[in-house]
């Protein structure tokens, strides 16, 4: 962040509680022509960081490929894979600049700052600090070359592992902190001198209580170890939404299924009813066909009642009239 820590003192706040509470880690102390190399655990519950092991390589020619070759000598002996790596540069790989400022508001600083830097910006990242004091800011600033950042870049990518920051902690860090330091190894301890540790001890202190300046490529960086976590909330997040996006499809899916079972009872009962009608309509037409023929009858004026009267009054008893011819 290249705005320093005076505006984003609650983002450790937010970005801490995505931290798992154990991580493991890959710590490089890099100075111009030596390297500490550092396998570290760190379990939060306790704030304790344990170093597994350490490796001090020291440049003893020009080499250029010398930073790659220790790298994967160390991760190859201990398996090392897929793990964050934070790089702790020594002050000689980083240009400082002071700056007296008079009092103003932040943003003014900042293009205060911008202004002082315009001819660096080009070849460097930089970040910064700041001290009030009664009569003015004290600036100090913090730079780094671009290409440096991006050797390391692809050092650690070729390794299999994650550049997860590249920082400055100075050696004005105490250790009289809630912050435990130790090493199970006795053999690995007594192998390593006083002031080496030192070096890993300032790192990891800085480390701990985000006292670090942080110079990386993309100035606003959340570390591997940070956004691995983040990315099980942002899965969560999203199997959130899935379950909810589910859940209404099948809610509108059953609604849909039971408007279609009223809707299949509705067409049941209108083909009921439209046999019912065509019935009727059968019957219709069968009394109109009955009606047609009286009309054929009634046209001959034939009186039939008087006619059936007659003929009943006189016929005898027992005898059945078959056929009755009228002319």
């Amino acid at each position: 962040m290249n705005v320093g820590s005076v505006n984003f003192k609650n983002i450790h706040k937010i970005i801490n509680v995505f931290k798992n509470d154990y991580k493991h880690f890959i710590l490089l102390n890099v100075g111009k022509d030596i390297v500490y190399l550092s396998e570290i655990i760190y379990e939060q519950e306790k704030s304790i960081y344990e170093i597994l092991a350490i490796s001090i390589e020291q440049r003893q020619y020009d080499d250029e490929l010398f930073y790659q070759e220790i790298l994967y000598h160390f991760c190859r002996d201990r398996n090392l894979k897929r793990l964050p790596v934070f790089i702790a540069l020594d002050s000689e790989l980083v240009k400082i600049k002071q700056f007296n400022f008079p009092k103003m508001p932040i943003k003014d600083m900042q293009k205060a700052i911008d202004w002082e830097l315009n001819d660096w910006q080009k070849d460097y990242v930089y970040n910064y600090r700041i001290e009030n004091t009664d009569l003015d800011n004290q600036i100090t600033v913090f730079l780094l070359e671009k290409n440096y950042i991006n050797d390391w870049w692809q050092i650690i990518k070729e390794q299999n592992l994650h550049l997860a920051s590249i920082f400055y902690a100075n050696n004005t860090v105490t250790n009289d902190i809630d912050v435990k330091i130790v090493i199970d190894d006795d053999e690995l301890f007594s192998t390593v001198k006083e002031d080496e540790l030192h070096q890993i001890y300032n790192a990891l202190y800085a480390l701990a209580h985000h006292q670090e300046i942080v110079l990386n490529k993309d100035f606003c960086h959340i570390t591997y170890l940070n956004w691995c976590n983040i990315s099980v909330v942002i899965i969560l997040f999203l199997l959130v939404i899935s379950s909810f996006v589910i859940g209404n499809s099948m809610h509108t899916y059953f609604n849909l299924k039971e408007q279609q079972e009223i809707l299949s009872e509705q067409l049941y009962l209108k083909q009921a009813d439209k046999d019912l009608i065509n019935e009727i309509k059968q019957q219709e037409n069968a009394i109109k066909r009955k009606q047609n023929v009286l009309k054929t009858i009634y046209k001959k004026d034939v009186k039939f009642y008087p006619l059936m009267v007659n003929l009943g009054a006189n016929t005898l008893a027992d005898v059945k009239l078959m056929n009755v011819d009228v002319k």
